[in-house]
């Protein structure tokens, strides 16, 4: 309801919350993959030859998730008025995503080595 200026505050309130709320999710997601990303290398390393080709592919689904989940979160950050949740959320996707685009380059850069030296 809109009808009143409480209900109108109210149903405001309520859109709020459910913005905030929708970043949760994505952040969530955004935590695990960069938990994923900074223990890839021991994996690549450990892994055989011949299915390290599985390891650059998941590699790259894996940064593309991340990107993905910061798109998520800034499409509802757009609609949210308060400049201090939009200001923690934008240094938390900073430091979430900060250096993993570098992460990435090294271990494709890791499994190509491992293609072409066995």
């Amino acid at each position: 309801p809109k009808q009143t200026e409480d209900e109108k505050a109210a149903r405001t309130e309520a859109l709020q919350k459910a913005y905030q709320a929708a970043t949760e999710i994505p952040f969530a997601t955004m935590e695990l993959i960069a938990e994923i990303l900074n223990n890839a290398g021991d994996v690549i390393r450990a892994g055989k030859s011949s299915v390290i080709s599985d390891a650059a592919i998941g590699i790259d689904f894996l940064y593309s998730s991340l990107k993905a989940c910061r798109h998520n979160v800034r499409i509802n950050l757009k609609y949210i008025q308060d400049d201090g949740f939009r200001e923690s959320a934008e240094n938390r996707m900073k430091i979430l995503t900060e250096g993993r685009k570098k992460l990435r380059k090294g271990y494709l850069a890791t499994i190509q080595e491992i293609i072409t030296s066995r």
